[in-house]
């Protein structure tokens, strides 16, 4: 059977900036190792010498946020929130800086929710007899 673990994003509590990502993984149940958090800042010096009090963790599903990650410029997670912002350069004006938003995944399953209601309303309008 195949297990699917995925990234794990650790950050400064006080900043949001991104300490280290630790990746996905997909394998063979046999294989694959489902780490503790402590098992995993272990691995990292940039975590294991710090305070855990001073940096905290956004866990992600498989596969999440995977697009976000590959074509944004920067990354960051809102202290706040723990919601993870991603800046992404302006093809129309790449000359200007990057912005933070919120991951274009996220807003593109939106606007297709938001196209399915449309679409459903003018379905029921058309064979409804409504125009």
């Amino acid at each position: 059977m195949i297990k699917e673990i995925g990234q794990k994003v650790f950050y400064e509590n006080d900043t949001g900036n991104i300490l280290i990502v630790h990746p996905s993984v997909r394998g063979d149940e046999i294989y694959v190792k489902d780490r503790t958090l402590d098992e995993i800042i272990n691995l990292y010096p940039v975590l294991k010498n710090r305070g855990r009090n001073t940096f905290d963790v956004v866990e992600l599903e498989y596969g999440q946020f995977d697009e976000d990650f590959a074509q944004s410029s920067e990354r960051w997670v809102d202290p706040l929130t723990k919601q993870l912002k991603f800046a992404y350069h302006d093809p129309s004006a790449p000359e200007q800086p990057p912005v933070f938003r919120t991951p274009l995944t996220v807003e593109i399953d939106s606007l297709k929710n938001d196209l399915n209601v449309v679409k459903t309303v003018l379905d029921e309008i058309i064979l409804g007899g409504g125009i």
